[in-house]
């Protein structure tokens, strides 16, 4: 139950981080970022 809870966790901090850095990933990779 903890590691389920800590997975999505997990996912909501790599998508919010993703959201965040959107633009510096663009400014970075000019090819498009898969999404993990």
């Amino acid at each position: 139950m903890r590691q389920v809870c800590r997975m999505i966790m997990r996912k909501k901090a790599v998508f919010a981080v993703f959201i965040i850095g959107k633009p510096f990933f663009r400014r970075t990779y000019p090819e498009p970022v898969p999404e993990a």
